[in-house]
């Protein structure tokens, strides 16, 4: 097929016009999303929520107190006590937490609390947790919070942790279990 010849030009401006309205078309379509978006964001931003969009929060004061007991929990028997043999108490079997950078499941949990069982003799962690919000969303609960750890060999206070955390509770057949978590160190000037 000659560029030169009539079938060619022909077959040549049809691929051309063809390739030009789909990307009139794609153009189009992604403008329109973009626009929804805008708009939805808006919508959000003002608090003019479209109806039916985002569920009711309903919570029951039972299930306020099983998150807050669920974390406290985890904390003090996890990561205060070091027992593993509790994880499943707390998380459910696929559990991770998106801790700082990293990201950490049930395995890799244990294997640190063994290694650090292993060092000898651990600073007693003493777990305070300060609330934002606790919300449920169909059956799940939603928590954001302020955890902070302070650890002491003896009376003396050895270190201050901070950390702004948030969870995702879940009903398990087992009872309600923390599915996922994040969590973000925030910089404590440590007493000398």
């Amino acid at each position: 097929m000659s560029i030169t010849s009539p079938k060619g030009t022909f077959g040549i401006a049809s691929f051309l016009i063809l390739c030009l309205i789909g990307s009139l078309y794609y153009a189009y379509d992604k403008t329109n999303a973009y626009d929804e978006l805008q708009q939805n964001f808006a919508e959000v931003k003002n608090g003019d929520y479209p109806p039916n969009s985002i569920p009711e929060n309903t919570i029951s004061d039972e299930e306020i107190k099983i998150a807050k007991n669920l974390i406290q929990g985890s904390f003090d028997d996890l990561w205060g006590g070091m027992d593993s043999t509790k994880i499943l108490h707390y998380h459910t079997e696929d559990y991770y937490i998106l801790e700082h950078g990293e990201i950490w499941d049930n395995d890799r949990i244990n294997q640190f609390m063994r290694n650090r069982l292993k060092q000898g003799e651990q600073p007693k962690r003493v777990n305070r947790m300060e609330y934002h919000t606790i919300e449920k969303f169909d059956r799940a609960i939603n928590i954001a919070y302020d955890n902070y750890g302070d650890f002491y060999r003896g009376d003396s206070l050895v270190w201050e942790g901070h950390w702004l955390e948030s969870a995702l509770i879940i009903p398990t057949d087992k009872g309600w279990r923390i599915r996922t978590m994040h969590s973000t160190r925030i910089p404590v000037e440590q007493k000398k």
